[in-house]
Parts: C-alpha cells; structure tokens; sequence
C-alpha cells in the first residue's frame, strides 16, 4: 500500500532511479575505510544524459527521469568521493536507468484491464441467455415452491 503512489507514478513515466555504490565499489569502500569512520560523500556525474540528484551528499541517493516517446534503457557514470578525517578516495559507479519496463507494465496493465472487460461482457451475455432459457446464474433450474 505504501508503495502504490510510486509504482503508479512509475507506470504513468515518471521513473526514479537509485544511485548507491555497487557491490565492487561497496567492498572497496569497506577495504579502504575503518567500520567506526565516519564517512562523508559527495556524487558527481562524469558522462551520460544530464540528471539532478536528490542529495548528491548522501551515501545513496536517487534522481527523477521522464520517459521519453522512445524509450531506452542507459547508462550514468557518476564519481563518488568518499573522504574521512585524513582520507580520501573516487569510486566509478556506472547506474543503469531502467525505463523500458513502465512501458512493458503499462501494457500489462492494459491487456488485464482488457481480459476483466471481457469476462464481464461474456459473464453478462450468458446471464442474460440463461435467465431467457428459465435458469439460474449457475445454470440451474430454479427451486420450486
């Protein structure tokens, strides 16, 4: 229920992606930087279509993306700068925009909202037969009193 508004906002095009550090680059982050540091971030996008993130000073973060009329999934490569106290290193992070997929549920979407259509029109077709035959919804003939 709580993720309905998304999911919905999702299928109308409005696609919103997660940026965080991949597995390889969350590894390395742990191998170069103790558990109790504490870490400060920053996000920079080095290539790819031009998008604003959400908080390009948290770990993870996120940005909002418009499907276009040509849908096609691509690439953003970011730098992620994680600095402690004395410490400082870039991580590549490459994110992997998905939005093909509100396309394909839309059509999901469609094709069940087409079949419950369907079923409704043939359920009522065949209770207006069987009422006109003298039976019931379930193709019984009626009690007798």
């Amino acid at each position: 229920i709580y993720k309905a508004p998304g999911y919905v906002d999702t299928l109308r095009g409005n696609v919103t992606t997660v940026v965080a550090p991949d597995d390889a680059a969350s590894r390395r982050i742990r191998s170069d930087f103790p558990a109790d540091t504490r870490l400060a971030y920053a996000w920079k996008q080095v290539g790819g279509t031009r998008v604003e993130l959400a908080e390009p000073t948290a770990e993870k973060t996120s940005f909002p993306y418009r499907e276009p009329d040509d849908a096609r999934n691509f690439e953003v490569n970011f730098e992620l700068t994680v600095a402690d106290a004395g410490n400082q290193k870039i991580y590549p992070v490459t994110v992997k925009v998905d939005v093909e997929s509100p396309g394909n549920a839309r059509m999901t979407w469609w094709f069940l909202l087409v079949t419950i259509v369907l079923l409704v029109l043939i359920t009522f077709v065949g209770a207006r037969r069987w009422r006109a035959q003298g039976l019931d919804l379930d193709g019984q003939r009626p009690a007798a009193d």
